[in-house]
């Protein structure tokens, strides 16, 4: 086992929200985002769940008309507030996601699902329900729409290989008050032309393949997961526990001043250990 120096960084939860998160200054809105905007704002400051619930529903509902007409895959949505907004490369994926906190701190996710895929189709919009868990057997697990299990996507990579087109999905949940969990995800679509969440393209260290990975950490700890264009590789931050006792409770768990990554090849994203990223 390395020498372990871990690096926890006390800000309480995760102070930092990915990149998108927080959006909107100076742009010029248009009338449906600035009320969209009014939402997010009134649901931010609600002070008992009741009411916050209440917004959020009608933040769904007003969200999910805008997004059903066909004329909004030309919106850009620059200046929505409290909103992750990510687009693939190729115009075909974007992806809406936000969280309402509750009085007991726990998080619940929603998300938008567009799709814009010529020659079928064409547009599509689907709702993300929060409805599943990250359990211990998600890394296998197949999700939909319907049945998603709730983050906030801040990053989406395309990726085509033999003539499949996939949509790799980085992410953040806040777990709980001792953990939160960072993810890698597939995004595809089956014979039917229907979304999936999840796909056996991540080669782990032994060689055998996931659905998605999933990193469980320290609250109070940040770890970096994100695309390095340079090195054409997600690089991440090293997870370990503070003490060798704590080998498996990932609530002890946080970066080590290491990295390994993930490299796409082959249509595999396949582990790369101990990557030097010290020219970045």
């Amino acid at each position: 086992m390395k020498n372990i120096l871990v690096a926890l960084i006390f800000l309480g939860m995760e102070s930092h929200m990915p990149s998108g998160f927080i959006r909107g200054q100076g742009v010029a809105m248009s009338a449906e985002e600035r009320e969209l905007n009014l939402l997010f704002m009134r649901m931010q400051k609600a002070s008992d769940d009741q009411t916050k619930q209440q917004i959020n529903d009608t933040i769904v509902m007003k969200f999910g008309e805008i997004l059903n007409r066909p004329e909004s895959f030309g919106m850009k949505f620059d200046s929505l507030r409290y909103c992750g907004n990510v687009v693939s490369s190729d115009g075909v994926v974007r992806i809406f996601t936000w969280n309402m906190v509750l009085s007991d701190l726990r998080n619940q996710y929603f998300g938008f699902l567009q799709v814009n895929r010529s020659g079928r189709d064409a547009k599509r919009t689907y709702f993300l329900k929060d409805s599943e868990d990250l359990g211990k057997d998600a890394a296998m697990k197949v999700y939909t729409p319907e049945h998603w299990y709730g983050c906030l996507i801040y990053k989406v990579l395309h990726n085509r290989y033999r003539g499949e087109d996939t949509y790799t999905l980085l992410s953040l949940d806040y777990n709980n008050l001792l953990s939160n969990k960072k993810i890698i995800d597939v995004l595809w679509f089956d014979a039917n032309d229907q979304p999936v969440f999840g796909k056996p393209v991540f080669q782990d260290e032994k060689g055998n393949l996931t659905n998605r990975v999933i990193f469980e950490y320290n609250a109070q700890a940040v770890m970096g997961l994100k695309w390095n264009d340079r090195l054409q590789m997600i690089v991440y931050d090293h997870l370990s526990p503070v003490k060798p006792e704590f080998e498996g409770n990932y609530k002890f768990y946080g970066p080590d001043f290491s990295f390994d990554a993930y490299r796409f090849d082959k249509g595999v994203w396949v582990y790369v250990p101990d990557v030097n990223v010290l020219n970045e």
